[in-house]
C-alpha cells in the first residue's frame, strides 16, 4: 500500500461482538474474549496463534515500544505479527517494522492513534472505512478489529488485531438492495 488515505471512515467501540458481521473478525473476537479469564484483557502469553489458523491470513499483533526514559509512555508501535492475507495487501512483509515504516506517514499517526485509544481505554475497537492505495488502483473497504492486550496483567501494551477487505464500490454507487420483494 503505498499511499493509502482513509475516507468515509468511522470508529465504534462498546459491544464489538454484536456488531461484528465478518466471520473471521468474529472468530478472532470470540477467541480473545475466551481467553480474557478474569482480567480486563488477556495476556499476551495466554495467545496462542495457532488457535486462530483458520483466520491466520488476516491476523496481526502490535506492541507499544519503550522510549528512553519514558518507559512506555508515547513509544512507537511495531508490528510483531503480520498475517499472509495483510502482507500481500501491503505488497510486502512488513513483520518487525514499526508503523512509520510500514505506512505512509499520515496513515501510520492514524493507525497509531486508533491503537492508542485502544491502550488507554483497554476496549475493543471496530474501524471501518475505504481506503484508497493510490493511482491505478481500486479502492479497498477495510474493517479492522483492535483487541487490547497485556504483557504483564497490568499494563496494556499491545494489540491483536485482525483486518478484513474488499472491494469498495465506486463513488457514487449505492450498495444494492438485497431485500425480497414482497
Amino acid at each position: 500500500m503505498d499511499d493509502p488515505m482513509p475516507a468515509d471512515a468511522a470508529q465504534v467501540s462498546g459491544n464489538i461482538g454484536a456488531q461484528l458481521r465478518d466471520a473471521r473478525l468474529a472468530h478472532v473476537h470470540r477467541y480473545w474474549a475466551s481467553r480474557c479469564g478474569l482480567y480486563t484483557c488477556p495476556l499476551r502469553q495466554d495467545i496462542d496463534p495457532r488457535a486462530l489458523k483458520p483466520v491466520l491470513p488476516f491476523v496481526f499483533m502490535a506492541e507499544r515500544g519503550a522510549v528512553p526514559g519514558a518507559g512506555l509512555s508515547g513509544g512507537p508501535f511495531r508490528l510483531r505479527l503480520v498475517g499472509t492475507a495483510l502482507v500481500g495487501l501491503f505488497g510486502r512483509d512488513v513483520t518487525g517494522c514499526l508503523l512509520s515504516e510500514a505506512l505512509a506517514p499520515a496513515v501510520a499517526t492514524e493507525v497509531a492513534a486508533r491503537f492508542e485509544s485502544v491502550l488507554q481505554t483497554t476496549a475493543p475497537t471496530l474501524w471501518h472505512g475505504i481506503v484508497d492505495r493510490g493511482a491505478g488502483s481500486q479502492p479497498l473497504a477495510v474493517q479492522s478489529l483492535n483487541l487490547p492486550l497485556s504483557s504483564d496483567g497490568t499494563c496494556v501494551d499491545r494489540i491483536l488485531g485482525a483486518m478484513v477487505f474488499g472491494p469498495a464500490l465506486p463513488a457514487g454507487s449505492r450498495t444494492p438492495d438485497l431485500r425480497r420483494a414482497s
